[in-house]
């Protein structure tokens, strides 16, 4: 039995792997809506964002992104998504915001929260194209090892508590 694993699913699993053994992750399980469409679930609470890592000091709270394509749909991002990043984002040492992968461009960046909503409310676009990233957030550095991918998260955590963004 052959099991197809999902570009978004793949990308999720290999931020896992790249993830410092000496790094606090957790994983926030999908819940049931997400595997049913939602059509026979009683409940469906929203995740407020897909995991939790944690090396020194600050958490970040991150809601993955995987696009095929040159901009990330704004309609595969939720309004509570957002919410909720923002949200924790107003916490102590708490860092918000999308991991996104550009995937056939094998470029990865995250956008903070208040400037992924700054560039939200302010444009009419329908997207987030890769050329905002490419200007404005931290890239992350990736390497494709056949079908998977190996993302260096180690940098990344050093130029988080290097910048700290919006604290």
């Amino acid at each position: 039995m052959i099991i197809i694993i999902n570009s978004g699913k793949r990308f999720e699993d290999n931020w896992k792997k790249s993830i410092p053994k000496n790094v606090f992750y957790y994983r926030i399980k999908d819940n049931v809506s997400s595997w049913t469409n939602g059509e026979r679930a009683r409940f469906t609470p929203s995740n407020i964002c897909d995991c939790f890592v944690f090396e020194g000091k600050y958490l970040l709270t991150l809601e993955l992104k995987n696009t095929k394509t040159k901009s990330l749909p704004y309609n595969n991002i939720r309004k509570h998504q957002i919410d909720d990043l923002l949200w924790a984002g107003s916490f102590y040492n708490v860092i918000s915001g999308f991991v996104i992968n550009y995937d056939t461009l094998d470029e990865c960046y995250f956008v903070e929260i208040s400037d992924f909503k700054r560039f939200f409310d302010e444009s009419d676009r329908k997207s987030l194209p890769v050329d905002y990233c490419r200007s404005n957030a931290l890239k992350i550095e990736n390497k494709r090892i056949k079908t998977n991918k190996v993302y260096d998260v180690k940098n990344f955590l050093k130029e988080v508590n290097k910048y700290g963004f919006h604290q």
